[in-house]
């Protein structure tokens, strides 16, 4: 048992404009069409992350602790989206480990976050890349974020 989490990047869709009024899917198991008028949404990319009790306990804060938090979509602010990334460029841009390791207790704090920092750090640094690149979409803002674990 562990704890798997992931971050779900979704787009409302209010029209899609294609020639076309049905769209073509393909799944490992079969290929069907869906009706163009029926999608209301898109779901773009996703972060993974495995056993981070950091980024974990930081999306739960946010979210507002919740009692029922495995298997639940958690709406997370694009403004905690951009701070999270902020906290994590600070803590990976210091200028020794020692000084890393104390933003990351200020910022993202976990249980066992001295013993296995090098791991913290490596999450983090693929973490920053993959928040920069969700930033930077020119469609940022009409991003909704959501977090989801599984334990």
């Amino acid at each position: 048992m562990g704890l798997d989490q992931w971050l779900h990047l979704k787009v409302r869709v209010d029209e899609v404009l294609t020639n076309s009024n049905k769209l073509e899917v393909k799944t490992d198991m079969k290929q069907f069409e869906i009706p163009i008028s029926k999608i209301k949404g898109i779901e773009l990319s996703e972060m993974y992350w495995r056993k981070n009790y950091a980024i974990n306990q930081y999306f739960l804060d946010k979210a507002g602790n919740p009692e029922d938090d495995n298997c639940v979509y958690l709406y997370i602010d694009r403004r905690d989206i951009i701070e999270l990334r902020d906290h994590i460029l600070e803590i990976i841009r210091a200028k020794t480990k020692e000084e890393s390791l104390e933003l990351a207790k200020k910022y993202l704090p976990a249980r066992d976050l001295e013993e296995f920092f090098d791991f913290y750090l490596n999450s983090f640094k693929e973490t920053v890349g993959f928040l920069d690149d969700a930033i930077s979409k020119p469609y940022f803002e009409f991003i909704e974020f959501y977090y989801y674990i599984w334990y």
